[in-house]
């Protein structure tokens, strides 16, 4: 008996760490995962990363990216705020140490490139704190820290540890039968979502190819905080968490999604077929 046809359904990137996604059609999978994706973040006066665990605000705030590979820069948004375009100039390069900064992301300390003062101000009154745009410096390595002994050498921007998350429509489906109200996929902040599948069907693949892509499945994707803020309202509940420990509990977490790390690198787009090359087991 042959799979059903399993397809991608959605491709996501999140420009900015932590703020709105941005939903396309073709993704272009480079070295660090979807191209562009998280690589842009807020710190602090200290360096230190931001996030929707702090400031949920956060999640209104949506940045797109704007010209070519050799002035990129983003356009950003927010509700009661002016719009701001940040492109990078002669004064903003990797080649100018005066830019460049180090942050830190989790346990990782990175060298980064401060985006100025117009894009500091524009977040600082938005967030009402403190506030810097940094960009992840071309030459930086940010190596995924997997705890998996047979896992393959990758590298990530500003995303919390792996290139890529991964999560079918058929789980989403079977956690909001549980919900009093259904929630929107969003939530998760996936970057691929396939269709097709049984629900948690995803917990069993090793490696999928999509496209000319391979990816294998790394770990379950452990969720916070972030998943109970509606990313509409930026206002934060008890669910999906709740629901979730009661049936998705694995010690002192609870698991939606799985992490992903690409072998090579190509464009999938929406509608490609999801071939499943090992299971688990």
């Amino acid at each position: 008996m042959t799979d059903p046809k399993l397809t991608v359904s959605s491709l996501h990137y999140y420009p900015v760490k932590s703020c709105a996604g941005i939903d396309i059609d073709a993704a272009q999978i480079v070295d660090r995962g979807i191209k562009d994706d998280r690589g842009w973040l807020v710190v602090d006066d200290d360096g230190k990363f931001i996030t929707q665990r702090e400031i949920a605000k956060m999640a209104l705030i949506k940045a797109t990216v704007v010209g070519g590979d050799h002035e990129r820069g983003l356009h950003l948004e927010g509700p009661g705020m002016p719009s701001l375009v940040v492109l990078e100039s002669a004064a903003l390069t990797d080649d100018d140490d005066r830019c460049k900064c180090r942050v830190t992301v989790w346990n990782d300390t990175c060298t980064a490139v401060d985006q100025g003062h117009p894009a500091s101000e524009w977040l600082s009154r938005f967030l009402e704190t403190p506030a810097h745009l940094v960009r992840m410096y071309e030459q930086e390595v940010r190596k995924v820290r997997s705890e998996s002994e047979s896992a393959t050498p990758s590298q990530v921007s500003f995303q919390d540890g792996f290139p890529l998350l991964v999560i079918s429509t058929a789980s989403l489906a079977d956690l909001n039968s549980r919900l009093e109200e259904a929630l929107p996929m969003n939530r998760f902040r996936p970057n691929i979502v396939v269709d097709g599948a049984q629900p948690f069907e995803e917990d069993q693949w090793l490696s999928i190819r999509i496209g000319d892509i391979v990816f294998e499945m790394d770990s379950p994707c452990s969720r916070c905080v972030i998943t109970t803020i509606d990313q509409s309202l930026a206002v934060a509940g008890k669910e999906p968490l709740k629901t979730l420990a009661s049936f998705r509990r694995e010690g002192k977490q609870v698991m939606f999604g799985q992490n992903a790390i690409h072998l090579n690198n190509g464009t999938i787009k929406i509608n490609d077929t999801v071939e499943i090359l090992k299971r688990r087991g």
